[in-house]
């Protein structure tokens, strides 16, 4: 078994350790950058000038959201994405447990913490649309009931 801190093995840590999983890569990746990506990837992309705007619409969207999705939404912490913020170099918050325990479990694909990069994001949006159609008939494909 793996675990996050639990060193690969069955038994549960003694404690409680929290984990930032935050970007700790000065790599220049922005959001911007990475909605470019998807964009030319072929994901439909409305882009909205005004920030004020496309914050409403996204509170709008996640309160439309039924009651099973909603309570996984980000509508607990919306507050934090009311006004836009100035990109910053890596990250203010610290990662430094949270690779130490990637490293530790070899977790990642080559040991650490992985770069942001155009090959990545696409991978993850490749993995959410099979989540999101797992079980889920495909074109032709009927369903027996």
């Amino acid at each position: 078994m793996v675990a996050l801190g639990g060193r690969g093995t069955s038994e549960a840590p003694s404690g409680y350790r929290t984990f930032s999983l935050v970007n700790p890569h000065d790599d220049g990746v922005s959001l911007d950058a990475i909605v470019d990506w998807l964009a030319q990837d072929g994901h439909a992309i409305e882009r909205l000038d005004d920030y004020a705007e496309w914050y409403l619409r996204f509170e709008a969207a996640m309160r439309a959201l039924p009651e099973a999705q909603r309570q996984y939404a980000a509508l607990p912490i919306r507050h934090g994405f009311k006004e836009p913020e100035d990109p910053v170099p890596g990250s203010v918050i610290p990662s430094d447990r949270f690779g130490a325990a990637v490293r530790a479990g070899a977790i990642a694909a080559h040991g650490d913490i992985p770069s942001l990069t155009r090959d990545l994001v696409a991978k993850y949006a490749r993995d959410l649309e099979n989540l999101m159609t797992a079980g889920r008939p495909t074109v032709g494909e009927h369903i027996n009931h």
